[in-house]
């Protein structure tokens, strides 16, 4: 992750998100660009001389790069201006007109970004989630960090493993993350009950058995046990955790034992919780410890 896109708006988690941001960028030597984007739609623009439209962004870049100056002198941490190696922080800065999803997803692209970084605004704003930072995260190929709650060191990360391929490769990417920041990792996989089969016959569905619920679950714990012992942690500090629950339920039930939650999510089309998967989908949308949504390697989206 040696470049790092940030989404930059005004408001509380906005702030945290670019502190997360520098803190990262430090730790992993890292390039950061910032990207603050005026949001009017592109029907708006041909009627504004192109003057004036000018004047309006190069407003908007001194406003929005005066804002980020003034959070970091504010934040709680030393080092914030450090990070940015004390060039002046318009040089980080691009401001951006149009829809803010599509921006940063074009930029992303564009600047060859590593990594997304964006704040998890739930009510009405630049990053709401129910809109920009939904969309960029169903859509983005490239890895978003979602600050949620404060930001803070990184110390302990918490992987999400249902066992698949995608999920194994995303735990490679959360062990080299891990050592880079110095952090403990935390596996967990959850047994969802299967609760009913259904009858061949009659397609009814039937109670499943009880001692069959208890293979299948320990057939599962051995699996996970299997496949974590023949995993190569590189040294890296780590422990599992199994857990009888929803997927969901279980990772949310961990979440303050992290300051990172980790887990990939699909690369099938759809709406957005069928394009993150359910289980990532879930989390995301509820979690108060800041999220790494790993796409797809497959994950394709035309812009």
């Amino acid at each position: 992750m040696k470049k790092i896109l940030v989404g930059v708006s005004g408001g509380e988690r906005s702030d945290e998100a670019l502190i997360a941001a520098l803190g990262l960028a430090q730790k992993l030597d890292a390039e950061l660009e910032l990207v603050h984007v005026v949001d009017a739609h592109a029907s708006h623009w041909p009627a504004i001389a192109r003057a004036r439209a000018d004047a309006a962004i190069d407003d908007a870049r001194r406003v929005a790069g005066d804002s980020v100056s003034q959070r970091l002198r504010n934040q709680r941490h030393d080092g914030g201006p450090l990070a940015l190696r004390g060039t002046p922080i318009h040089e980080f800065l691009r401001v951006e007109v149009g829809n803010p999803a599509k921006v940063m997803l074009e930029r992303a692209r564009a600047a060859a970004a590593e990594l997304i970084v964006l704040g998890s605004h739930r009510k009405r704003g630049l990053f709401d989630f129910g809109n920009t930072a939904r969309t960029v995260l169903a859509k983005a190929e490239t890895p978003v960090w979602v600050q949620h709650g404060w930001a803070r060191e990184v110390r302990r990360v918490l992987v999400a493993i249902d066992l698949s391929d995608h999920s194994l490769a995303a735990l490679a990417t959360a062990r080299d993350l891990a050592k880079k920041l110095g952090a403990k990792l935390t596996t967990i996989h959850c047994f969802v009950h299967p609760g009913y089969v259904y009858s061949l016959d009659s397609g009814a569905p039937m109670a499943m058995a009880i001692d069959r619920v208890d293979e299948l679950r320990e057939l599962a714990r051995q699996e996970y046990k299997k496949r974590m012992d023949a995993f190569d942690w590189l040294g890296l500090d780590h422990d599992a955790r199994f857990a009888d629950d929803d997927p969901i339920e279980g990772i949310l039930a961990q979440q303050d034992n992290a300051d990172l939650i980790v887990m990939g999510t699909h690369g099938v089309t759809g709406l957005a919780s069928t394009v993150l998967g359910s289980t990532a989908y879930g989390v995301i949308s509820s979690a108060r410890t800041p999220v790494l949504a790993l796409p797809h390697p497959e994950r394709h989206y035309q812009l």
